[in-house]
């Protein structure tokens, strides 16, 4: 081939070109229910680059938990943490939510009681009740003072706030420890 080269004498005649790129960017809808997003929030991601989702820490639903986003409204499959750089379409997420319930556990005598706490719905707890030496435990009445149990350690599933009362008597005789104390009585004859 043939061709003219051309011998540059100065910066004035060299052009610089430059390229401009318009990189695809798509809408990102994110369905937090009545919960907020405070930080983090999305609303597009470019390909090429992704976009990470707000995790628990960027979301606030008072007594719930934050348990993931999901591509489907009915929570199946996984959860979703991030848009991949290789997506290409519009996405819209569902924020799913898990109901905390409050377990209280108390007593007004006689031993301590241990268990209580905040739980997630459905979680099942196991609250204990210990006697001191000198009681023994008895039962466990609910918040409308109905008997649950009269086992120490009594578990069950959890499907709303509870309040649950450890109840103790003294043992017979003041002894200690475990079981009850059986009274001793003596026949006397009174002369008159």
């Amino acid at each position: 081939t043939s061709g003219t080269l051309t011998k540059i004498e100065d910066e004035a005649d060299i052009v610089t070109l430059k390229l401009y790129y318009d990189p695809r960017s798509y809408s990102v809808k994110l369905e937090a229910g009545d919960g907020t997003i405070d930080g983090g929030n999305v609303t597009e991601y470019i390909y090429g680059i992704g976009a990470a989702l707000p995790t628990a820490e960027d979301m606030t639903y008072h007594g719930y938990v934050f348990k993931g986003w999901y591509e489907n409204s009915d929570f199946s499959g996984e959860a979703v943490t991030a848009i991949s750089a290789t997506d290409t379409e519009n996405k819209t997420y569902y924020a799913k939510w898990t109901r905390l319930y409050t377990v209280t556990v108390t007593t007004e005598r006689g031993g301590t009681v241990s268990g209580g706490g905040t739980f997630e719905d459905g979680y099942t707890v196991t609250v204990t009740a210990t006697a001191n030496s000198g009681y023994r435990f008895v039962r466990w009445v609910d918040e409308n003072d109905t008997e649950v149990s009269t086992s120490e350690s009594y578990s069950f599933d959890l499907t709303a706030d509870r309040v649950l009362t450890a109840e103790f008597v003294r043992n017979s005789g003041g002894g200690g420890g475990g079981g009850t104390t059986t009274p001793t009585y003596t026949n006397r004859t009174l002369s008159s």
